[in-house]
């Protein structure tokens, strides 16, 4: 099977400044992003996940600031984890093969969504 099955899109604001780390066999950055999916205001429905990015995408990301506009390009991955009362957590994440930062400059004031 192909990993290019599990390969997928994301646009959101980045979440927080890229935590980057240097291990043996290369580097890795990790930072989370906000997706918007549907509504507004307090029914707006927002998912995050987050980014693994390694090698160059990870030293690249440097220039990612908390607020920015992304599309990550990647494969997709869910992690679930028993919580202490005895439920389950999802966590999901996206291991980059591609980040593209926006070029729309945005005013302040303006919080409409892309989509």
């Amino acid at each position: 099977m192909s990993v290019y099955n599990n390969f997928s899109s994301k646009i959101g604001r980045v979440c927080n400044v890229p935590e980057i780390k240097e291990f043996d066999k290369g580097t890795v950055a990790n930072f989370r992003i906000a997706v918007y999916r549907s509504g507004k205001g307090e029914t707006a429905v927002t998912d995050f996940f987050t980014v693994n990015a390694w090698h160059d995408l990870a030293r690249g990301s440097v220039s990612l600031n908390k607020g920015d506009m992304v599309i990550v390009i990647g494969q997709d991955k869910a992690e679930y984890k028993q919580l202490k009362d005895g439920s389950k957590q999802t966590y999901y994440s996206i291991t980059a093969g591609f980040i593209g930062k926006s070029i729309a400059i945005h005013k302040e004031e303006d919080n409409e969504e892309p989509f």
